[in-house]
């Protein structure tokens, strides 16, 4: 309900940034020390940005003005209230930017939208850290996994040349995944392992929305974003609020999401069989029956991306008529796919199952 930081150190730094949709005007702070000053002094910059992407995506921030306050932060890298967040300390710039778009985001679903982030979780950290995916992926498109561990350019490109930084939600839940650990996303918060609720609710959760927004696409899944902002500001949204509002405005049956994603731990692993002609043959050895996406690739270059709904067993997919070497399940990374060397078959070649490095 109240949030209060001082510090007699404290530069005061005062910006201002217009809403794309309703034309109203934000005043935005930063309180910030010496400490890492560098870095904070682009931090106006990044704020303003941050309210505005958000807006555009979800709906007009909610309040007259939004505070970034640096801080000795022993809670994590960063802490929530709404208009408010205090940061502690960051490594980078682009480190800096993305703790801020977080934070800011909670204003929507944790303080707008009041959802109850100790029963679920999920409605709050999990969708919050699918739009802190999508922010830094459209700010930082060219930033790399091994920008994160390694200073020496050489030394992180041999790891991890080519996956974006971003990949690195999807290698932590692996761990979990892979070691059988994991909880459904819909418990409360003390219900989770200490390790297992920033692997399921940060990670898996902020996945899983991003994939559902892959699968209906941005301006679908925006509209339907803006339509439960506008029906559930200030009113405590429940999950099953959301799942109605997301069917009833798509017109589709998103059981396999709201139900079986969020509330179990079904695997999802679809496989290529084989290919004959301009048909592909797929099969779901998971237990998730939910949408596939299917890629054609050449020279590196996706040349047509076509989604499946979810089935059950073995399926043969027609493909298009269009020019590529290979095909491959979801090579963006949208899926929650548990393994990806069945994932691809390519047109010629001495080895045309020969899987992907990753």
């Amino acid at each position: 309900d109240f949030a209060w930081f001082a510090d007699k150190r404290f530069h005061v730094m005062k910006g201002k940034v217009t809403l794309p949709e309703s034309g109203k005007e934000i005043t935005t702070w930063v309180l910030c020390t010496n400490k890492q000053a560098k870095l904070w002094k682009d931090a106006i910059p990044y704020v303003n940005t941050a309210i505005s992407d958000l807006s555009k995506w979800i709906g007009s921030y909610p309040y007259n003005s939004f505070t970034a306050v640096q801080s000795t932060l022993n809670a994590g890298i960063g802490m929530e209230y709404p208009g408010i967040t205090v940061i502690g300390y960051v490594d980078d710039g682009s480190a800096l930017d993305k703790v801020i778009a977080h934070e800011a985001c909670h204003s929507w679903f944790y303080g707008a939208l009041g959802s109850d982030e100790r029963r679920y979780p999920f409605m709050d950290e999990g969708i919050t850290s699918a739009y802190e995916t999508r922010y830094m992926t459209e700010r930082y498109p060219d930033k790399k996994l091994w920008e994160l561990f390694f200073t020496n350019p050489k030394l992180g490109k041999l790891f991890a040349e080519t996956m974006p930084a971003e990949r690195i939600h999807e290698l932590q839940w692996l761990v979990t995944a892979r070691n059988n650990e994991e909880q459904p996303l819909d418990l409360s918060a003390t219900d989770y392992s200490s390790s297992n609720y920033g692997t399921m609710i940060y990670d898996k959760a902020g996945m899983g929305f991003n994939y559902l927004r892959a699968y209906l696409g941005d301006p679908l899944f925006d509209t339907v974003m803006h339509e439960y902002y506008r029906v559930w500001r200030f009113k405590h949204p429940q999950p099953d609020d959301l799942h109605q509002l997301f069917e009833s405005q798509t017109g589709k049956n998103l059981d396999w999401f709201f139900v079986d994603f969020i509330g179990t731990t079904k695997r999802l692993d679809y496989r290529v069989v084989r290919r004959k002609g301009q048909q592909l043959l797929v099969k779901n050895s998971g237990e998730l029956v939910s949408p596939v996406v299917i890629s054609g690739i050449r020279h590196d270059s996706i040349t047509f991306v076509k989604w499946e709904e979810g089935f059950k067993g073995e399926k043969w997919i027609d493909l298009p008529s269009l020019n590529f070497s290979e095909i491959k399940i979801d090579p963006l990374h949208q899926m929650t796919e548990i393994a990806r060397l069945n994932n691809n078959v390519r047109r010629l070649g001495i080895s045309p199952k020969a899987p992907p490095l990753y």
